[in-house]
């Protein structure tokens, strides 16, 4: 360090001799005269750039092992997001699947009104049973058609259990013994209990509670796999289509308004399956169809599954008014290309 520092000074020295007399030099002069300094300006840059990397190396690999510095650091990201935006506005790029455009991607069917055809003379959601994969693709998923399948969970366990609850649902974020040192948070949360998502998972369990209605999107891996336990795999569905990425759930108790709450689903097959209670839903045209195609108003009862494509639908629900409502919705990525 001291030697870089004197060969800075006598660079600079030198530098100031210099352009005393810089009426008398050409360019090239200078450019010779100013190299000793350019090339210790890029040496100390370059020693800083790979402090500063190898600093971001090591909060990075102790973020990833310690929950209290992950979660410091994950303020600190926000807080820098929020002084971003004046200028670069990055809140679009926040529900996107992807950054960067993919040139393989295929758009959704619903790409052009033509499309729409499929969904004009739907006005109604049959209910089938001992159906198999086949019938329901020829008959409703080929031409985006809805329907209710009544007997896919009747050999659940958790349809002959009596002990399903609230807390099943809301334990893996709350008990300490189920979080295995995560703590994992729910994504897309709603209520019309005002409170933070912690606080708000841990009065659902109290049975003194009444009139509300919950729904959340469980994002993190292990609450995902830690809902499973509550659905299986249905009967009629191939095991070509994958398993669903992601699940949801709607929770109730003595709830009951006017209003339907949407659900932001990722296009794909979605399927709906109540537990406990029942479910009223509303498939509404997305924008592109909602011209052509019409409204559709429905009740998932307990026992049965929902099964719909949400290319051309969009998903709107309301409590019923029974005392317990559970119901657990997943979407599974469809392929047109590999699942017929």
């Amino acid at each position: 360090m001291e030697e870089r520092k004197k060969v800075i000074a006598e660079a600079e020295a030198e530098l100031d001799q210099i352009l005393q007399h810089t009426s008398d030099l050409s360019e090239a002069d200078l450019a010779l005269a100013c190299a000793p300094l350019l090339a210790a300006h890029r040496q100390y840059v370059l020693r800083r750039a790979v402090l500063l990397l190898v600093a971001v190396a090591v909060a990075t690999l102790i973020a990833t092992n310690s929950a209290t510095a992950k979660l410091h650091l994950h303020a600190v990201a926000r807080v820098a997001l929020v002084k971003l935006l004046p200028w670069w506005d990055w809140r679009p790029l926040h529900r996107q699947r992807c950054l960067l455009p993919n040139p393989h991607f295929s758009p959704p069917p619903a790409s052009s009104k033509d499309e729409c055809l499929s969904c004009e003379a739907i006005d109604r959601v049959d209910r089938v049973a001992d159906t198999s994969y086949q019938q329901l693709l020829d008959r409703f998923l080929q031409r985006d058609a809805p329907v209710i399948v009544t007997d896919a969970m009747d050999s659940w366990p958790a349809m002959r259990s009596d002990k399903l609850w609230f807390d099943n649902f809301t334990q893996v974020y709350t008990e300490e013994k189920k979080l295995k040192g995560k703590k994992p948070r729910p994504c897309a949360l709603s209520s019309n209990i005002r409170a933070d998502s912690t606080i708000l998972l841990k009065r659902l369990n109290n049975p003194r509670l009444d009139h509300w209605f919950a729904h959340w999107l469980n994002c993190d891996a292990s609450a995902m796999k830690a809902m499973r336990q509550f659905y299986q795999r249905p009967y009629f569905l191939a095991s070509s289509v994958a398993p669903a990425h992601f699940n949801w759930i709607v929770l109730s108790s003595n709830y009951w308004a006017k209003s339907y709450k949407k659900l932001r689903l990722e296009a794909g097959l979605i399927m709906v399956h109540q537990l406990r209670g029942s479910t009223h839903f509303r498939l509404v045209p997305v924008p592109l169809c909602e011209e052509m195609c019409t409204e559709i108003t429905e009740t998932v009862r307990e026992g049965e599954i929902l099964v719909f494509l949400s290319f051309l639908w969009d998903l709107h629900y309301s409590s019923g008014r029974g005392a317990e409502n559970m119901a657990i919705i997943t979407e599974t990525i469809w392929d047109t290309f590999t699942v017929y």
